[in-house]
């Protein structure tokens, strides 16, 4: 998963990380 090397997107994946 690039998202999670990609501290911007991660904040972003974050939310969805959660649900």
């Amino acid at each position: 998963e690039l998202k999670k090397y990609n501290p911007i997107l991660r904040k972003m994946t974050i939310h969805k990380e959660i649900k």
